[in-house]
């Protein structure tokens, strides 16, 4: 299975998700990311940023974005929504993650393969209850 991470900065994007299970992306609809497990970051704060683990979904669907600046919109409808969102800055697997997204630069990305940082995931998210 694909493991993917997509980050949503809080304050660009005017709030924290509205809707579980999905995330929007610059990168063009790929109907072959059905079946992947993406992980979604938050970030939250101006100047010194807190960043914890929102949720992780498998994909069930990509479509093209009605939504202006965005390309496509990934979603899920089996996953874990995290409450509270853990902060994630602390964990052993944080500068991989990091060092991956090009500090988040690089939108929508592909993780697996990366198995400190998809293991450190996967942890996290079985300690929270998420089957993953």
């Amino acid at each position: 299975m694909d493991h993917w991470v997509q980050y949503h900065n809080v304050e660009k994007m005017g709030g924290w998700p509205t809707l579980p299970f999905r995330v929007l992306t610059n990168k063009p609809a790929n109907t072959d990311l059905i079946g992947a497990r993406v992980w979604l970051i938050l970030g939250e704060g101006s100047g010194q940023k807190r960043f914890m683990l929102h949720s992780t979904f498998l994909i069930d669907s990509v479509r093209d974005s009605d939504e202006r600046g965005f390309h496509a919109e990934v979603r899920g409808s089996s996953g874990t929504l995290f409450e509270p969102a853990p902060d994630i800055e602390s964990t052993y697997w944080w500068q991989e993650l990091e060092r991956c997204t090009g500090n988040f630069a690089f939108g929508f990305t592909n993780v697996t393969g990366k198995n400190g940082l998809v293991g450190g995931l996967r942890e996290l998210g079985r300690s929270l209850g998420a089957e993953c």
